[in-house]
């Protein structure tokens, strides 16, 4: 009777082929934790980033054209400001009633006049002289679509204003500004995080605008034309602005990876 040869793994092959098998997994999924980590890291900061550029250019936008020495800029603090922001813009075509209620017709530039908007309309007075130009605070009482100016759609604006100027003060080409004031600073929500956030003096109606942000992740620093700090709203010429953000995930050190942006923005004076 002939046996045939059985081969097979021996006890101490297959503990090798166990433990090789282990080594192998073992790294792979260090280089998968590792490239999970790394993603996550990237992730968070790019996050961090993209909220802190967003929260910037919303302020860059409305500092740069407020006009501090016509009193654009209503109070400044270490972590507020409250200013005066522009909502529409028109040019004069035609003045068919003075002081005290200018009768207007207006090229709109962008969003149209309504009734009751506070205003600035442009008061040229003497052509000849600069210093005794002036910009006239009014109300809007009503407006409406009208007719054209050069061809563009133009609306007809009453325009009550509490100080009189020469009949002829407000001339073809004149600038008629509508604002609202808003308050421009960090608001907790209700989950727990900080936001950007913008609202109207002693109205209220907050926005949340971008984030989320550190609770001390907002900053304002006032400078004059010589690049030294003021306290003068008058003054003011530049201002330089700091946001901070965190996120929750940690770093390789194992600290909360964080991030701060800064700009200084000159005003329009």
């Amino acid at each position: 009777m002939n046996t045939r040869d059985r081969s097979g793994f021996t006890i101490v092959e297959l503990t090798l082929v166990v433990l090789v098998a282990s080594v192998v997994l073992t790294a792979l999924y260090s280089v998968l934790i590792s490239s999970q980590r790394a993603f996550s890291m990237e992730r968070a900061t790019v996050r961090t980033n993209q909220v802190m550029r967003a929260g910037m250019d919303v302020l860059f936008g409305e500092l740069r054209e407020i006009s501090p020495q016509q009193g654009d800029l209503l109070s400044m603090n270490d972590d507020t400001v409250t200013l005066r922001a522009g909502r529409a813009f028109g040019v004069v075509c035609e003045v068919t009633s003075p002081f005290p209620i200018y009768h207007l017709r207006v090229r709109k530039i962008g969003d149209g006049f309504v009734a009751g908007d506070s205003v600035f309309l442009f008061a040229d007075n003497n052509i000849r002289r600069v210093g005794d130009d002036v910009w006239v605070p009014g109300v809007v009482r009503s407006s409406s679509v009208s007719g054209n100016c050069g061809g563009d759609v133009s609306q007809v604006v009453q325009v009550a204003a509490p100080i009189a100027h020469m009949t002829d003060s407000v001339s073809l080409g004149a600038e008629l500004r509508a604002y609202k004031s808003y308050t421009y600073g960090l608001m907790r929500m209700y989950f727990g995080e900080t936001y950007l956030a913008r609202w109207q003096p002693g109205v209220g109606n907050y926005e949340a605008l971008v984030g989320p942000l550190d609770p001390d992740g907002l900053s304002f620093v006032y400078r004059d034309s010589t690049g030294a700090e003021t306290t003068n709203r008058y003054q003011v010429r530049q201002i330089t602005v700091t946001l901070r953000s965190s996120s929750p995930v940690r770093g390789l050190d194992g600290e909360r990876l964080a991030d701060s942006l800064t700009t200084t923005i000159y005003t329009r004076n």
